[in-house]
């Protein structure tokens, strides 16, 4: 697989996982009602695409630079 260079040889994953919940948009419009949200999701919401993007856009950023290999859920607490 591709990975960072570390030393000695070694190479780190730098690959990390998004796993989004319920969305609002297009592909989520008249499959989830209101009601089955709000029974769903724990914030009794669906996720703003600017949400997800945000995670995103950090995890691609050099703050975080020392995450590594993670699955992130961000789908308003549900389990």
């Amino acid at each position: 697989g591709s990975g960072l260079p570390v030393d000695d040889g070694v190479v780190a994953d730098a690959t990390c996982l998004v796993a989004p919940g319920i969305v609002a948009g297009k592909m989520t419009e008249g499959v989830f009602d209101k009601d089955a949200i709000k029974t769903m999701v724990p914030m009794q919401r669906p996720g703003r695409p600017e949400e997800i993007a945000a995670l995103v856009a950090f995890l691609a950023s050099d703050e975080a630079g020392y995450i590594s290999g993670q699955i992130i859920g961000i789908n308003g607490a549900m389990a």
